[in-house]
């Protein structure tokens, strides 16, 4: 599979303002013997260390790019929305 092209849609606050959630859209090839040979999907990168708490029961992956700070990111089904989480208590 070659490298995904991200495209960002939107950003929100996270919950205890001190971050943002940055959301994108995906796309990358697959495999030429695939009859539909492009793949999308979505993802949400979390840039709030305390808020990636919130996510722990979802798949979290360790992201960064460029001279970013490394966070969080996880795959999303639908497009600029936040999954659902259970509330833990913030310290």
């Amino acid at each position: 599979m070659s490298a995904a092209n991200r495209v960002e849609t939107s950003r929100t606050a996270c919950e205890c303002g001190r971050g943002e959630f940055v959301f994108y859209a995906c796309e990358a090839d697959r495999w030429l013997y695939v009859y539909e040979p492009r793949e999308k999907w979505f993802e949400m990168h979390i840039f709030c260390e305390r808020c990636s708490r919130l996510f722990q029961k979802h798949k979290l992956t360790i992201f960064s790019q460029g001279d970013e700070e490394p966070h969080w990111k996880i795959v999303i089904p639908e497009p600029d929305r936040v999954p659902q989480h259970y509330a833990l208590h913030l310290i």
